[in-house]
């Protein structure tokens, strides 16, 4: 978006204010899409048994595809505070002019995620050549269950100026889950372009499958609990359009509670 445009915005919110958003123009949206995949294969499992109700296998014949990285100038690597000045440039020259969503420059990275006083996220960036110029970050955490063993791979931004570089950070997140001994990862988003490199590796959109994973894991609760979102635009009459562009790109990210005031 512009930087004329200003724009309100809430995900996760509770039933009641939906009327309400819906009669003063807001954009709402029931669901942001969730895409899944299996980790530790045993560690799901032993999660799944904890339902009430016979979980059916939401992965039958699915396998995750990531140990291959045939790009020998990509590489990934954790973030670190010499890339930040590249970064806010790419951000500036290859993201803004066509980036529908809020603005993931070195300021937002430094305040929702870098400098967090309560999550440790995992931020990562691809990076080529001999200048080492960055071409897309990703960012997660490792979720624990309240009274469980298992733990739950979160990742909350993936993006990349081309495919290569998308597939090597959804690589990069498999590879790391799988390290920590997740029992699966998940990906809240509204954009399937953002998501296609997870899918590329294996990643299923969870709307298409009999049953939904848990979200829910302080304690762990098997409900439905779908991420809702709502978006208002002053001034612009597409403000319709723009919300229902399928490149608009918002996360859970935007409407985590996870930040003490």
């Amino acid at each position: 978006m512009t930087g004329e445009d200003r724009m309100i915005g809430t995900a996760r919110f509770v039933e009641a204010p939906k009327r309400v958003y819906q009669g003063t123009g807001f954009r709402v949206l029931d669901a942001i899409p969730r895409w899944v995949a299996p980790i530790d294969a045993e560690g799901l499992e032993s999660l799944l048994r904890a339902a009430a109700e016979p979980f059916p296998d939401p992965f039958a014949g699915s396998r995750l595809t990531f140990d291959d990285d045939t790009d020998g100038a990509l590489r990934v690597e954790p973030w670190s505070p010499g890339v930040e000045p590249a970064w806010d440039e790419v951000w500036r020259s290859d993201f803004a002019p066509r980036f529908q969503g809020v603005c993931r420059d070195v300021a937002f990275l430094r305040w929702r995620y870098l400098e967090h006083p309560r999550w440790q996220y995992r931020v990562s960036v691809a990076r080529r050549g001999p200048d080492g110029r960055p071409r897309g970050i990703a960012v997660a955490r490792v979720e624990s269950l309240q009274g469980r063993e298992e733990c739950v791979y979160r990742i909350l931004d993936l993006l990349a100026v081309d495919e290569p570089s998308g597939e090597a950070l959804a690589r990069t997140l498999c590879s790391d889950a799988r390290q920590c001994g997740a029992a699966f990862a998940d990906f809240y988003c509204t954009s399937a372009a953002a998501a296609a490199p997870l899918e590329a590796v294996g990643f299923v959109r969870e709307d298409r499958r009999s049953r939904a994973l848990p979200a829910l894991f302080q304690p762990l609760d098997f409900r439905p609990n779908p991420i809702n979102a709502a978006f208002w635009m002053r001034g612009r009459k597409d403000a319709a359009e723009v919300f229902s562009d399928p490149d608009l790109y918002v996360t859970r990210i935007e409407g985590d509670q996870d930040r003490p005031n």
